[in-house]
């Protein structure tokens, strides 16, 4: 990829990772997972410590809080399930959660899984994205893949709308406007 023009089109956005590819140091894979992994293990440790000493406790039925982390252990059964979290039925409604589910999700256990599976999924993300911006190629794949998945589920949902929703209104329209004759 070109840096220069990078820095050019967008100034300010990619000043150190262009700065490292001017003065020669290169910025390759290892480099930008090892940026990548450092700052994401800056904001982990102190909030895993937070969460750990106050945010597994939050709930609208205890403080009157809510966290993501919350709302996901109970409404997610994979989720939950995988942290060890007994999933409410659907439908409880935010307030109404069973006391033994606030329990398992305020666990040490619950919440250091989380913790984990959430450090792994961010850094599967970190992996391509330091893959599109070291190989121009894996971008330009990632971006067609992302155009055809869109253009796809543009024409399901025109497929959709056309041959369920609009024929059904025409077929009702035709019912009631031959029945009025």
């Amino acid at each position: 990829w070109a840096p220069d023009r990078l820095a050019a089109a967008y100034p300010g956005h990619f000043d150190s990772l262009v700065a490292a590819e001017l003065r020669g140091e290169g910025m390759g894979f290892g480099a930008l997972m090892a940026l990548a992994s450092a700052t994401y293990f800056a904001w982990w440790i102190p909030f895993t410590l937070w969460m750990l000493a106050h945010g597994r406790f939050q709930s609208p039925e205890r403080t009157g809080r809510d966290t993501i982390y919350l709302r996901l252990m109970l409404t997610d059964s994979v989720a939950g399930a995988n942290c060890g979290v007994r999933t409410p039925p659907r439908g409880t409604k935010l307030g109404a959660t069973p006391t033994e589910a606030l329990d398992d999700a305020a666990s040490v256990a619950a919440t250091m899984k989380y913790m984990v599976f959430h450090a792994f999924a961010c850094h599967l993300s970190f992996v391509s994205s330091a893959l599109c911006m070291t190989y121009i190629y894996v971008h330009l794949f990632f971006a067609l893949a992302g155009l055809v998945f869109s253009l796809y589920l543009g024409s399901a949902w025109y497929d959709r709308m056309l041959t369920s929703h609009v024929t059904k209104k025409v077929r009702k329209h035709i019912a009631a406007s031959t029945a009025k004759k």
